[in-house]
């Protein structure tokens, strides 16, 4: 007779095996790659922002990481995230409403932006990343930030803790998104919203252990579908 022990051991070595790596750790891999904030006739339960796992080998858990938006400081709106993202796959955060004109996202976390998020203009706005445990949103360091508007007024920080650049000129976008298009960081405006697909226009420049552009594509399609 296999002694109980044995028994749950092979189980645990077995389950181990088939499923993937689940990180609590590896937050630093996640980057925000597109955002929509201005839809036309009003923001309210349209808005989302998609977030994109660079690791090649590691699913990271989201739980209790923040995202958050400003404004005069990052606290204006602030949402605890919850699940878990895919290696090299995509997670949007947002809703809850789906339809063409704001891209049709399938949401892999469905939460108003309460209040909305800005909208950037002469003084800039900003999306930021925030590891799980932060206890103020508005006096840490942020992992990941986009800056969008003309100028950075208010001093919203990157991810050195310092006044950041902005990295889209942007003053009006409605119906519009702005989508990071290449590893690096470099960011665009896009006239049509499109979460859950890849842009990256030079993916020769990604740093070593982020995902290859076909990589990226490989697990996009689950993200358009809601498979995460």
């Amino acid at each position: 007779m296999v002694p109980r022990w044995y028994a749950k051991l092979s189980y645990l070595l077995i389950l181990c095996w088939f499923s993937p790596a689940v990180a609590q750790v590896g937050i630093e891999n996640v980057h925000i790659t597109e955002v929509y904030f201005c839809h036309p006739g009003g923001d309210d339960g349209y808005e989302w922002v998609e977030l994109t796992n660079f690791s090649e080998t590691l699913s990271i858990d989201l739980t209790g990481a923040i995202l958050a938006t400003g404004g005069f400081d990052y606290g204006w709106s602030t949402i605890v995230l919850d699940g878990v993202i895919p290696s090299c796959g995509r997670f949007v955060v947002g809703g809850p409403f789906s339809e063409p004109a704001n891209g049709s996202p399938a949401f892999q976390q469905t939460v108003n932006f309460d209040p909305d998020i800005q909208n950037g203009g002469p003084v800039a706005d900003g999306v930021a990343l925030f590891a799980a445990g932060t206890v103020d949103v508005t006096v840490a360091t942020p992992l990941d930030v986009v800056i969008y508007g003309e100028q950075n007024t208010w001093g919203l920080p990157d991810e050195t803790g310092s006044a950041g650049d902005v990295d889209v000129p942007t003053v009006t976008a409605t119906g519009l998104s702005i989508e990071r298009v290449t590893f690096l960081g470099t960011w665009d405006i896009r006239s049509a919203p499109d979460p859950g697909e890849t842009r990256f226009s030079d993916p020769e420049n990604a740093p070593m252990g982020q995902c290859s552009a076909v990589a990226v594509l490989r697990h996009s399609w689950g993200a358009v579908k809601g498979r995460f």
